[in-house]
C-alpha cells in the first residue's frame, strides 16, 4: 500500500505536468495568434456581408492563416469581438500577426486603393480605366445617377486621387469627386473677375477644359484665357484645335489632319461660333483659376513652338509667319 506521503507526490507531479501543460499551450496560442507573422506573403482576405465570428474563423482556416478555429473563436469571445467585426476585404502583411488583422477588422480598416482621375483625360478614358479593373466594382450605367440634367459628365469630376474600398462599388468615389468639383467650380465662379463673357459657372468649366488641354505651362493658362476671352467678345470662332479633336469619333489622342477642320461637329470651333456644348477633358482648379482671371492682353492668336510652349500674337499676320516659323523647325526636326 502507498504511503500518504507518496500519493501526495504523484499529485504533484501530476498537477505540475498538467500546469506545464496548460503554460505550453498558453504559450502556442500566444506566439500562433500575437506574436508569429500569420502569413510569409500578402494575402487578401474578404469576409462577406453578415458573416459571423464562426464563418469567419473557418475563411482564415481555409486561408491558412489559423490551424483551430475552436481557440479562434474562444480568443474572440474572451476579448468581446464576437461582434465587432467588420466586413470587406482586407490586406494581410507578412508583418502582420492574426491578432493585427483582428484588429484590423474591429476597426473597419479594409484593404483600399487609389482611384486617379487626371487632369487633362477624357471621360472615356476613366470609364475605360474603371471598366478594365478587377479591384472594384463598377459599371458605366453608373454614371446615370450622376449625371442629372447635364449632357456629359465630361469636366464634372474633379482630378484627384480618391481611396477605394477593394471589391466594392465606385459610386461613392465618383460622387465625391463630382461633389468637389461643384464645390470648388461654384468657390471659383463667385470670386471670377468681372465681364466675363460667360453666362454660368458651367461656361466657365468648358472655358478652362480647353485651356487644360491647349497647355500644360501654368504661366501660359492665363494667357489662354485671355485669348479665348477676346474672341468671344469679338464674335470670333475659337478655332481651337483640342475641340475639333473631342468632336472626332473614338477615345485615342489624334493629330488633326486638314479634313477634320472640315467636319460638322458642334465641337468644331473652326465651324462655330462661341464655345463648344461641353467641356472637352476633366479639369484643374488651375484651369478653372486661369479661366475666371485671364490675363488682359490685346492677343488673339497663339501657335505651338514644338516645345509645349506657345507664341501668342496680336495680328493675324504675325500669326501666319510664327506659324511658317514653327513649321520649318518641325520640318527640321
Amino acid at each position: 500500500m502507498l504511503l500518504p506521503h507518496r500519493w501526495l507526490k504523484i499529485l504533484l507531479s501530476i498537477g505540475s505536468f498538467i500546469i506545464l501543460l496548460m503554460g505550453f499551450q498558453v504559450w502556442q496560442i500566444k506566439q500562433e495568434f500575437f506574436v508569429q507573422p500569420a502569413s510569409n506573403t500578402k494575402k487578401l482576405i474578404t469576409i462577406p456581408k453578415g458573416s459571423s465570428a464562426r464563418k469567419l474563423s473557418y475563411i482564415l482556416q481555409d486561408n491558412a492563416v489559423i490551424r483551430s478555429p475552436h481557440v479562434f473563436l474562444a480568443l474572440l469571445k474572451y476579448y468581446d469581438f464576437s461582434h465587432h467585426l467588420k466586413s470587406g476585404t482586407y490586406l494581410l502583411n507578412p508583418h502582420d500577426t492574426v491578432w493585427s488583422l483582428v484588429e484590423k477588422m474591429e476597426r473597419g480598416q479594409v484593404y483600399q486603393i487609389n482611384i486617379q482621375i487626371i487632369e487633362g483625360t477624357r471621360l472615356c478614358d476613366l470609364v475605360k480605366k474603371l471598366s478594365e479593373s478587377k479591384d472594384y466594382h463598377f459599371t458605366p450605367s453608373m454614371l446615370n445617377e450622376l449625371q442629372n440634367n447635364y449632357v456629359s459628365l465630361e469636366g464634372l469630376l474633379f482630378p484627384s486621387t480618391y481611396m477605394q474600398a477593394y471589391g466594392e462599388s465606385v459610386l461613392p468615389v465618383l460622387k465625391l469627386a463630382q461633389k468637389t468639383m461643384q464645390e470648388k467650380l461654384t468657390e471659383i465662379w463667385s470670386g471670377r473677375d468681372y465681364q466675363l463673357p460667360y453666362q454660368s459657372e458651367y461656361e466657365l468649366l468648358v472655358a478652362a477644359s480647353i485651356i487644360e488641354k491647349e497647355t500644360a505651362i501654368e504661366e501660359e493658362r492665363r494667357l489662354i484665357s485671355g485669348v479665348i476671352v477676346n474672341r468671344l467678345k469679338l464674335g470670333m470662332p475659337l478655332q481651337m484645335d483640342p475641340t475639333v479633336a473631342y468632336g472626332l469619333p473614338g477615345c485615342e489622342h489624334v493629330v488633326l489632319k486638314g479634313k477634320d477642320i472640315k467636319v460638322d461637329s458642334a465641337y468644331n470651333t473652326y465651324r462655330h461660333r462661341g464655345l463648344p456644348p461641353t467641356p472637352i477633358a476633366m479639369v484643374s482648379r488651375s484651369s478653372l483659376m486661369a479661366a475666371a482671371h485671364p490675363h488682359q492682353t490685346a492677343f488673339l492668336y497663339f501657335v505651338a513652338k514644338g516645345d509645349g510652349s506657345h507664341l501668342f500674337s496680336v495680328e493675324y499676320e504675325q500669326q501666319k509667319k510664327a506659324i511658317q516659323q514653327y513649321l520649318r523647325v518641325t520640318n527640321a526636326n
